[in-house]
Order: structure tokens, then C-alpha cells, then sequence
């Protein structure tokens, strides 16, 4: 039996319930909805008898899910690590867009709801890993403000408006999903409530998102110039079956910050061949590569 949450830490019961919500298909996540909730206990109370013995279990608990997650995930625990972080934003947003997709298209039955009060639970957990951007704020004050808004028109016997409230009062902005990773495709694709979708059917993760790159030069390369010609004329990207992307001379003037950008979109590109997803592995490296050869994705 599961020990009792003090009174003190019931704040924490969110994280520590999504947690057990997820685990069997997302054991990573739950264990950073789980090392949420500790950091967020701590906070609240480590002094009194009760909380400081509950939080010494919980930090027990995380260290036997770490070990175990070690043997089958090493690199999520590694100091430069992004697995975790793109596993926790990769799920919340996933969530959020199934949600959206769902109460734009007027459902607004329970699966809708607990859908974008799970998507608002993950995007807390998500501020564990440093400041999330503009548009994750919007998504995650939107999506509890949306679970609220929802569960209260339901309660009250009146038909919720679908999407954003637009200029009405309460209402929260909406995110702008294609800044996010997401879009048509992940909303139609999302799992509902419950979570536990066979592999088979789940969708593939989305990358984190990032900050834009910094201004290119006003006067771009010839090569870039031509490239807007050739998606006109339906010209495509990807190598003929059989052939291979050919690698090109570097962009002369990346940043830092582009470098590191490279590499988390290469380590995207692993994550995703975890889950034998070689279509996103390969979105992401052909991501990396245009990013290095031409200073932009």
C-alpha cells in the first residue's frame, strides 16, 4: 500500500499521481513527474517528522527507478543529457495537441479534459529542467486554464466554446503550436486518457522546442537564395531511393549556439531510434545537417 501524503505535501499529489498514471508507458517521465514532486516537497517542508520521512522514501523510490531506467536508457542520466527533458516536453505536447484538436472539433467530454489538465501537469514538471519559452508558458497556462473552463461549463450545464475565448474575459491566449513542434498530424495522433496505446500506435516524440537560431547575414548564400525554386517546382529534399544526402562545405559563420543545436538534434535523432522511429531519427538529422551547411533548419 502506498504510503499516505502528509497534509503538508498534498500540493505534490499531482505530480505524484500522473506519475503513476504514465509509468507503464512513459517510465521515464514518471520518474521526472516523481523527482518533481520531491524538489517540490522539499521546498515545502523537509523539517517536520512526518514529510521528512515521506520525502526520504519518495528519494528512495527515485533512486531504485533510476537504477532500474539505467539498464535499458544510460544515456538519460548522463551529465549533457536532453533525453529526459525531450521525453517530459515531447509527452506534454502531444497531449496538449490531441486535447486542442479535440475541443476545436467540440468534444469536450472527459477524455478532452483530463487530456489538457495532464498536458498543464507535465509542462511543471518541465520548469524542473530551467526556464521553459514563451510559447510553453502559453501552453501550459492554456491548457489549465482550458481543464478549468471545461470541467466549470460542464458543472454549470452550459456548452463550452470551443478554442480560445478570443477577446472575452478569462480566457488564456493559445499557444501558437507550429513554434512547438506540433501540429496536425500529432494532434490527430495523441494518445487519450490512460496513455497505455500499444507502441505500434503511438506517435512519434516532437522535438523540444528551442529558441531560434540567431539572424543570418542580410545577404544569404547562393544557395539558399535557389532553394525556394526548387520546393516551388515540387523538387524534394530527400535523396532518391538508394542515394545519399551529399555532404556540403559548412556554413562559415554558425554560432555557438547553432553548434549546440546541431548536437541536440542529433541526440533527438538517437532518442527517436530507441523507438525504432527512423522516420523522425532521420527528420532530425537531415535537420542537423541542413543547420550546419546552411545556418538554418
Amino acid at each position: 500500500m502506498a504510503q499516505a501524503t502528509p497534509p503538508s505535501l498534498k500540493g505534490i499529489n499531482i505530480f505524484l499521481k500522473t506519475a503513476t498514471e504514465i509509468e507503464s508507458r512513459d517510465p521515464i517521465v514518471a520518474y521526472y513527474c516523481r523527482l518533481h514532486a520531491l524538489e517540490k516537497g522539499m521546498s515545502i517542508d523537509k523539517r517536520s517528522p512526518d514529510a521528512r520521512q515521506f520525502l526520504t522514501s519518495l528519494m528512495g523510490q527515485l533512486e531504485s527507478s533510476k537504477t532500474e531506467l539505467s539498464r535499458t536508457n544510460p544515456e538519460v542520466f548522463t551529465p549533457d543529457s536532453v533525453v529526459g527533458q525531450a521525453a517530459v516536453e515531447n509527452k506534454a505536447l502531444q497531449l496538449f495537441a490531441f486535447a486542442d484538436n479535440r475541443d476545436r472539433s467540440g468534444d469536450f467530454g472527459p477524455t478532452t479534459v483530463k487530456s489538457f489538465y495532464t498536458a498543464g501537469v507535465l509542462l511543471d514538471v518541465l520548469q524542473s529542467f530551467g526556464t521553459v519559452g514563451e510559447e510553453l508558458e502559453k501552453c501550459r497556462k492554456y491548457a489549465k486554464w482550458k481543464a478549468l473552463y471545461i470541467t466549470q461549463c460542464r458543472k454549470n450545464g452550459e456548452t463550452p466554446h470551443a478554442g480560445p475565448l478570443g477577446g472575452e474575459e478569462g480566457g488564456e491566449e493559445a499557444p501558437d503550436m507550429s513554434q512547438l513542434g506540433g501540429g496536425a498530424s500529432a494532434a490527430a495522433a495523441a494518445p487519450a486518457a490512460g496513455f497505455n496505446l500499444p507502441p505500434s500506435q503511438q506517435p512519434p516524440p516532437q522535438q523540444p522546442s528551442q529558441p531560434p537560431p540567431p539572424q543570418r547575414p542580410a545577404t544569404p548564400p547562393q544557395q539558399q537564395a535557389a532553394a525556394p525554386a526548387a520546393a516551388a517546382s515540387g523538387a524534394s529534399s530527400m535523396p532518391a531511393p538508394g542515394g545519399r544526402i551529399q555532404a556540403g562545405a559548412p556554413y562559415s559563420n554558425l554560432s555557438i549556439e547553432q553548434y549546440t543545436k546541431a548536437g541536440k538534434l542529433c541526440k533527438f535523432a538517437g532518442s527517436a531510434l530507441q523507438y525504432q522511429d527512423a522516420k523522425t531519427a532521420i527528420d532530425y538529422l537531415v535537420q542537423a545537417l541542413n543547420l550546419l551547411q546552411t545556418g538554418s533548419e
